[in-house]
């Protein structure tokens, strides 16, 4: 996937959660087919089984928004 790539390149995650939620049980909460790239690093303690969003910097995440989109692009 061309977006996988570019987050990989981008951010140098140690691994990524490709994943796709569906219906209530699944956590699914916007109501149409959509995909989550989740890079992941070894120490990040995050649980898919219990998956909380957890809010980051916005200045930091429009930068790492922008190199990906540049990835993408070139």
């Amino acid at each position: 996937c061309k977006i996988a790539r570019a987050v990989d390149a981008s951010l140098a995650p140690h691994g990524m959660n490709v994943m796709q939620l569906n219906g209530q049980a699944g956590n699914q909460v916007v109501p149409h087919l959509h995909m989550h790239l989740v890079p992941r690093w070894l120490d990040d303690r995050l649980t898919i089984c219990a998956w909380q969003p957890v809010l980051g910097d916005r200045s930091d995440i429009a930068l790492a928004a922008d190199e990906i989109k540049a990835k993408i692009s070139g």
